[in-house]
């Protein structure tokens, strides 16, 4: 998720028959605008929410939670469980200078079922993430963060929430230890 995007590509296996998308590379897209900054990062999270809940439709996604989740575990171990399914399979990959791509949970399992993992940014992961806590029934919500009390919000990860732990984050892309100096200086989370 990069402050200064302005267009949105959305890649997934989608029906072509909705407006304003086309094909690039033999692979659906689907093409928005979206603003700079905080207003630019929420607009994303909108439109993460709306993807994240669509991949609901696909079997694929019901495959999958089905394939990560053993049967009648806890939901906190199944927050466990898919939170170390996506460590394992989901690799790092910056957007394009100036674009900001959003890898749909449809294309992202393709990948990982086809070549063993997926690549994103903290946007597809946390996208992924929602989609498949959804499919398993718990409640979701994106998180994000800004990292200086003048920068504007930057990084996104999923939460799900079990009634025994509370919310539970599952951000793949954030390093353990970030940077030194480097710090969390605002926060805001939005239900999926």
């Amino acid at each position: 998720m990069g402050a200064l995007d302005t267009l949105l590509t959305v890649l997934s296996f989608a029906d072509l028959d909705t407006p304003g998308q086309a094909e690039a590379g033999g692979v659906p897209v689907r093409e928005l605008t979206i603003g700079t900054g905080d207003r630019g990062a929420r607009q994303m999270v909108k439109v993460m929410g709306e993807v994240a809940r669509a991949a609901l439709r696909n079997p694929l996604t019901i495959e999958a939670v089905e394939t990560i989740i053993p049967v009648s575990v806890s939901e906190a171990d199944t927050i466990f469980y898919l939170r170390e399914w996506l460590a394992a399979r989901f690799l790092f990959l910056p957007d394009p200078h100036g674009v900001e791509l959003l890898r749909t949970p449809d294309y992202l399992l393709n990948k990982i079922f086809s070549e063993g993992h997926g690549r994103g940014d903290c946007d597809d992961a946390a996208t992924l993430a929602a989609a498949l806590g959804l499919a398993a029934g718990l409640p979701a919500r994106f998180v994000l963060f800004s990292f200086g009390d003048s920068l504007p919000l930057s990084h996104v990860f999923c939460e799900l929430y079990a009634p025994c732990t509370g919310w539970q984050e599952l951000d793949v892309t954030r390093p353990d230890q970030m940077p030194e100096g480097m710090r969390v200086a605002r926060a805001e989370s939005h239900e999926v």
